[in-house]
């Protein structure tokens, strides 16, 4: 049906995980209250929304940088309906990371003019959208749907929900144009749960890599109140390299000391 199907394979990666913090059941409760608004499969992140202040409380020297498309490809984690849609994920963000929605749209004055909801797939040129055709077909569903909205107790932040359709993008707009209000009031429900349960594997800085799950380990157990030493030997590290990590974790977080470095990493949801 289409001329270069072996696009599709080549340079792809590996697909972020779901997060095991939030159980089958969860999921497949919430895909039986979405069916019937439209949609039947999804995933859902947190990016930064407002970048300067995400910059701000992470420090200037971050290896975060989402002035950089290619930083969508570095998640970790995430919640799916299923691996397929994780796969598609990646291959999609393969091809189209420039033109990515959720790239584009993570920035202070996107959600002023635009509708929380939009509709990615348009606007590509004829050899580009036959491959994004070719990713509808591949990994079987008929139109998608984006979703944003504020994360509660973080202004900084924006969650958002990636949704799928078996109908068509005419039929999928005019369903959520007639049930406009049960659905933000479900995807909103949900997320908050998401959140709540997940919270160490999407929050933004643990999920893209800024700080390595060894020194979210360490945080921990500062927490706990174990000292440098303490946990050098727990965890089968000098102290040097103990502080090492509390350190680059200090300046991520803009943190004075290690009582304002624990607040720190609770406010944003690392501990």
């Amino acid at each position: 049906m289409f001329p270069f199907p072996f696009l599709l394979q080549e340079g792809v990666g590996v697909p972020a995980q779901h997060s095991e913090y939030v159980t089958s059941q969860v999921i497949k409760a919430f895909l039986k209250k979405l069916k019937p608004l439209g949609f039947e499969r999804f995933y859902y992140s947190i990016l930064p929304d407002d970048l300067h202040s995400f910059s701000e409380s992470i420090g200037r020297n971050s290896k975060l940088f989402f002035g950089n498309p290619s930083s969508l490809k570095k998640m970790r984690y995430t919640i799916a309906s299923d691996d397929g849609i994780l796969q598609f994920r990646e291959e999609y963000l393969y091809r189209f990371s420039r033109g990515d929605c959720s790239f584009l749209y993570s920035r202070p004055s996107a959600r002023l003019y635009r509708d929380s909801f939009h509709f990615p797939g348009g606007g590509y040129d004829g050899r580009r959208q036959k491959i994004a055709e070719q990713l509808r077909v591949k990994y079987s569903f008929g139109s998608a749907a984006t979703y944003y909205h504020s994360v509660t107790g973080r202004e900084d932040w924006m969650g958002i929900f990636h949704l799928f359709s078996d109908q068509r993008r005419a039929v999928v707009q005019q369903n959520v144009m007639n049930k406009h209000e049960e659905l933000v009031d479900l995807l909103l429900e949900f997320s908050s749960l998401f959140c709540c349960l997940a919270h160490q594997d999407i929050n933004p800085i643990a999920n893209f890599g800024l700080l390595s799950p060894n020194c979210i380990k360490i945080l921990t157990m500062v927490a706990e109140g174990d000292s440098s030493e303490e946990i050098g030997k727990k965890l089968f590290l000098t102290e040097r390299g103990v502080n090492y990590h509390l350190d680059r974790a200090r300046e991520i977080l803009g943190a004075r000391n290690r009582t304002n470095l624990v607040s720190k990493a609770y406010q944003t949801g690392l501990l």
